[in-house]
């Protein structure tokens, strides 16, 4: 068998390359084959939304958790600030729930090059710290929100 010599060198950048591939493609699978119980909790959540008790319109909801979904895919790690930023606009339960809804199941790749696929209180579980958490949810409860994370 005869080797192409143009090929010779750049070889081991195509094996590498590959490997890399080929790992991030079975840990994406490994994330993604448990989402099962995401998806039913996501449905509970859908059923105890009261859409007339909302502060915003639906769609603003979503936009709320795409910048939530930026912040924690930040080049220095995640951006509590902007998170809190978020929390902070919510008003009731129903705003809590809605944004949970929004945020749904997502699959995103985080500044260490984490694949994740999860829920909305999963996801501030794997990106903020107890200490983070607690100030939002005294920022929640401040405001007689019973949802906690």
């Amino acid at each position: 068998m005869k080797i192409n010599k143009a090929i010779v060198p750049i070889l081991p950048d195509l094996l590498l390359y590959g490997g890399i591939l080929v790992i991030i493609y079975l840990i994406y699978n490994k994330i993604t084959g448990g989402t099962s119980s995401t998806a039913q909790t996501q449905q509970v959540y859908s059923n105890a939304i009261e859409a007339s008790k909302l502060s915003y319109p639906v769609a603003n909801y979503s936009v709320l958790a795409d910048k939530l979904q930026s912040d924690f895919e930040g080049i220095f790690g995640t951006n509590f600030q902007g998170v809190q930023d978020v929390f902070s606009q919510m008003e009731n339960d129903n705003d809590v729930l809605q944004l949970i809804k929004a945020w749904g199941t997502r699959t995103y790749l985080d500044w260490n090059g984490y694949i994740y696929n999860s829920g909305l209180p999963e996801s501030l579980g794997i990106h903020l710290n107890n200490s983070e958490l607690a100030i939002i949810n005294t920022e929640l409860a401040g405001k007689n929100i019973s949802i906690q994370f």
